[in-house]
């Protein structure tokens, strides 16, 4: 039987444990024949668009009710005149993200089922290190890839913590190469180290079932935000967790560009793909890495942080 135009495929089951506590996702590991300690699991806030529409009009209607919520493009909180770089032109807006949301995503039950794993790992932190409330804006020219020390001052990007953003209207600028917002919820989730960071820890593990896995876990997360089938894996942005690409790249880069005093190191505070809503913004189908250290984001000092743009 062939399916007609009007006939709805069927949205396949979720197989991995995509917001379980850290017992499920280890019991899950297992099964598929991955070393938890190489996959490193890491609660995660995940962002996703399930029940949104693209387009601003949700946004706007519930930004008038007093209601912050998180959204990807579109339009920015409107804080003093609209950034720009240092050559006077005006950055895109690339994310702004509700930071209640996101510490909100589990209890304190739920934290600390995951506390053993996030010590275990650096990326854990960041979950507690974010303010508890206000949002996390991100501006970028999306042209400054951040591979060169130098690049932290030509003002090619702008991350800032606005505290109340209720107290403020909403405004456009800037020229992204194609028009997009999407609105996105923070959801329960876990990362995992992406394939290729696994293969360097462990180099004598089945780099086949550690792929399996990991790509499997990206396919249920597409089909949880979009509810269809997923015909290829890619990356679902977060706020902290392992980076999608290799995490080798980037530190070669932070050590030159932000450079780490003793007992520091390098935060992944946000991550966002341009394969789906903001098709095409970070090179070919890339994602927007933002960095911090740790004593920056201690400090709230978010204009210090340093964006990556990886397509490797």
């Amino acid at each position: 039987m062939t399916m007609t135009e009007h006939e709805i495929p069927e949205i396949p089951e979720i197989s991995t444990p995509i917001h379980s506590l850290l017992p499920q996702v280890l019991a899950w590991l297992q099964a598929s024949g991955v070393d938890p300690a190489v996959a490193a699991p890491v609660l995660t806030p995940m962002l996703s668009e399930q029940s949104f529409e693209s387009g601003d009009a949700e946004l706007r209607e519930l930004w008038r009710e007093g209601i912050v919520s998180s959204w990807l493009g579109g339009p920015a909180i409107e804080v003093g005149t609209w950034p720009a770089d240092g050559a006077g032109r005006p950055l895109v807006h690339v994310a702004s993200i509700s930071l209640a949301e996101a510490r909100g995503i589990v209890d304190e039950e739920g934290v600390s089922s995951w506390s053993g794993a996030q010590s275990a790992h650096e990326q854990g932190s960041v979950f507690s290190l974010l303010p508890a409330t206000g949002s996390l804006e991100v501006f970028h020219d999306l042209a400054t890839w951040g591979f060169e020390p130098g690049d932290g001052d030509a003002g090619g990007w702008l991350v800032r913590w606005v505290d109340d953003p209720t107290t403020h209207g909403l405004v456009e600028g800037g020229e992204p190469p194609e028009p997009a917002c999407q609105q996105v919820m923070a959801l329960p989730g876990f990362t995992l180290r992406s394939s290729e960071d696994a293969a360097v820890i462990a180099p004598g593990a089945d780099p086949e079932r550690y792929l399996d896995a990991y790509e499997q876990w990206q396919l249920d997360w597409l089909v949880q935000r979009f509810q269809r089938p997923a015909q290829h894996p890619v990356p679902t942005s977060r706020v902290g967790g392992h980076p999608s690409h290799p995490r080798a790249v980037a530190d070669e880069i932070l050590a030159q560009g932000l450079p780490l005093g003793e007992d520091d190191e390098h935060l992944l505070v946000l991550e966002v793909e341009s394969w789906t809503s903001l098709a095409g913004w970070f090179g070919d189908a890339g994602s927007l890495e933002v960095w911090m250290r740790r004593s920056d984001l201690e400090a709230g000092a978010f204009d210090r942080a340093w964006c990556l743009i990886r397509t490797d």
